[in-house]
């Protein structure tokens, strides 16, 4: 599996990138104008971000779209510690010409020929695309000191609770670049999926390959307590020896950073994510948008998210009172005769799943067929299964110890 990991000294959120300064300049801006960019949050703030991030696949509308919400949990001198908690949830629109089957232009991943279909675009590892917690501290300009927990999302943009934090320099400027350096890492899976790894997660025996990452960052203009910034990004990775698969990550667009609230408020970016590998390219539009909610959108969020949570847990109440209902009731004769045709033509999964189920009944003195056919695969060339009749056996042979 490759795994995007960002250098040691990396900025948080390089990938969700604003790219290429647009020429608008700031030659207007005089030297002395330039602001003192700060993160100085207080103890005890509570915010939100709407983000949304489109992608046009050749062969799907990605739509993503969430709320990442941060408590600033602790202030000192030099860093910031927050709190963040969210998700992006996914809609996936086929386009026509991928209903009809057949080849399609794309990237070449391990779902095989015919356009982005495989693991990189899907939810396999994107953490981001569940409910995640992650602990972050983060210098007042910005930089990630440390990140517990993981939030990542497709087209190397990174964690999601990286994305509202800014790259910014350390004395008051009106136009900074940052440099990094960065690597692609390779573990055990067959599956190629770029992600951004924060560093120190991963082992000394991965392989790595380098690539390179630019932000620049031109303040546009002024108003009031609200800098509106331009930010160019490119990232590359580096192939070695002229092999294996490249990516690309670029972007351009704007941000809305609040000198007084010390946040961003509003930002949009549209760019794209690029995949080659030997003859076979796909380059995937982007966009990428978030807005700073108001704290009644927020208080809204969270209430509806209480009222969804309550009745997740009341259906799970019912369902887990159903099940106890079911397994206290003896088996019939049709659930005794589709067991029994399941253990022994069953495939393995469906075999082992069935074996766990019979973990948790009250044998009853008109099973014993059931006990029969659990302990036959006692010795199943399968360790699964083996594992899970031993499992089941333990309950079940009570049954057969006149036999």
């Amino acid at each position: 599996m490759m795994i995007w990991q960002r250098s040691k000294f990396a900025m948080g959120l390089m990938a969700v990138a604003f790219v290429v300064s647009s020429g608008l300049g700031n030659w207007s801006l005089r030297a002395e104008d330039a602001p003192t960019w700060r993160y100085a949050l207080r103890t005890g703030d509570v915010f939100a971000y709407e983000v949304t991030v489109s992608a046009d696949r050749p062969d799907a509308q990605d739509q993503l779209s969430g709320v990442a919400t941060y408590t600033v949990k602790a202030v000192t001198d030099q860093q910031v510690e927050v709190s963040f908690a969210g998700q992006l949830h996914r809609k996936e629109t086929p386009k026509p010409s991928a209903k009809t089957g057949g080849p399609r232009p794309g990237f070449r991943g391990p779902g095989g020929p015919g356009g982005p279909r495989g693991p990189m675009f899907r939810n396999e590892a994107m953490t981001g695309l569940l409910w995640q917690t992650n602990e972050i501290k983060l210098t007042k300009t910005g930089s990630v000191v440390s990140i517990k927990g993981t939030s990542y999302l497709p087209y190397l943009l990174g964690n999601l609770s990286l994305l509202p934090f800014e790259a910014f320099p350390n004395e008051p400027k009106s136009s900074w670049q940052v440099d990094l350096g960065a690597s692609i890492v390779e573990s055990g899976s067959e599956s190629r999926m770029p992600l951004h790894r924060f560093f120190g997660d991963d082992s000394d025996k991965e392989k790595r390959t380098s690539a390179t990452e630019t932000a620049k960052y031109d303040l546009d203009r002024k108003n009031g307590t609200v800098a509106t910034v331009r930010r160019a990004y490119d990232l590359s990775t580096v192939k070695v020896d002229g092999k294996g698969a490249q990516f690309t990550l670029q972007t351009n667009g704007s941000l809305d950073f609040d000198l007084g609230r010390s946040l961003t408020t509003l930002a949009e970016f549209k760019g794209k994510f690029g995949a080659k590998e030997d003859n076979v390219s796909v380059e995937v539009p982007l966009v990428i948008k978030l807005r700073l909610m108001t704290d009644a959108e927020r208080k809204q969020h969270e209430e509806k998210q209480k009222a969804e949570l309550a009745e997740r847990q009341a259906k799970l109440k019912e369902l887990q009172t159903k099940n106890a209902e079911k397994l206290a009731t003896p088996l019939t004769d049709a659930e005794r005769k589709e067991i029994i045709k399941t253990l022994q033509t069953g495939r393995p999964a469906n075999v082992i799943g069935t074996l766990m189920g019979l973990q948790k009944r009250d044998p009853a003195s008109a099973d014993k067929d059931v006990a029969r056919a659990i302990k036959s695969l006692l010795e199943d060339k399968n360790g699964g299964v083996r594992r899970a009749a031993t499992d089941a056996w333990g309950k079940w042979s009570m049954l057969l110890t006149t036999d």
